[in-house]
């Protein structure tokens, strides 16, 4: 793109005499008049859609101007540093005009197993600021044997994490004297604490404890459910003249049962 200049002062030919060969306008000079403002105009912007070369400059609009204006690269690099500027605190962060995710210092990897689940911390953003993980205790499910003797009065401190007891118990039976046996549940050892529940587990042919037979003596099996917070029982006569004993034979523990 060139720009026009003059080559012939046409306007001093007025003042030169007649007669000097200057003062005429020579048809060159008219020609190379209109080539120069023939390329001229060929060479500049068109109004509409123009196809500019070089470094073109436009005067910078101010702050948040928001017409048709021409945007200069001071008023966009002005533009989007105030953008980026109300960035800090979300997570993002630019540098040389390239966006990026912040660092939150959480470490890059996979978090949980079979026996651990991850622990996550998140922001407003969505951003996990933390990771880590809570092992998990895997309840498991266990049987165990005993060969404790059992009688009216006899206490038995429960295996931790123990859910279940059963035995077995013999009755006498004199004549219409027979025995009942119930099994009382206390929250502390050795038949301590706060009485939880009373359990009439085994008895005569009649769950009162009489019987018509004599000198009959009656197996029976027991089992009893127990409560989180038990931690012993205790083996009673809960009715009838006659004694009971017998065994306590087998129980279930579920690992981290206890309250």
């Amino acid at each position: 793109m060139s720009n026009y200049t003059k080559a012939t002062n046409f306007a001093s030919k007025d003042s030169l005499p007649v007669g000097d060969a200057n003062k005429k306008v020579k048809g060159v000079e008219i020609d190379n008049e209109f080539n120069a403002l023939s390329n001229a105009i060929s060479t500049k912007a068109d109004l509409n859609s123009p196809e500019l070369t070089g470094i073109p400059s436009v005067p910078t609009a101010t702050a948040d101007t928001s017409t048709t204006q021409i945007a200069s690269t001071a008023f966009v690099t002005s533009a989007v540093t105030t953008a980026v500027q109300t960035l800090d605190g979300t997570g993002l962060e630019e540098a040389s005009g390239v966006l990026s995710i912040s660092d939150t210092g959480v470490t890059a990897d996979t978090y949980g197993s079979a026996t651990e689940i991850p622990v996550v911390a998140v922001n407003a953003q969505g951003q996990i600021t933390s990771a880590t993980t809570a092992s998990v205790v895997v309840p498991t499910l266990t049987h165990f044997t005993s060969s404790t003797s059992i009688g009216d009065g006899t206490t038995f401190n429960l295996p931790t994490d123990t859910f279940a007891l059963s035995g077995t118990a013999y009755h006498q039976m004199n004549g219409s004297t027979g025995s009942r046996m119930d099994v009382q549940v206390y929250a502390g050892t050795s038949g301590g604490g706060t009485l939880i529940d009373t359990y009439i587990c085994t008895g005569g042919n009649e769950l009162d404890g009489t019987d018509g037979g004599s000198g009959m003596r009656v197996r029976s099996g027991w089992t009893i459910l127990l409560p989180a917070n038990a931690r012993s029982v205790k083996f009673v006569k809960g009715d009838g003249a006659s004694s009971f004993g017998g065994n306590i034979e087998t129980g279930m523990k579920f690992t981290g049962y206890h309250s």
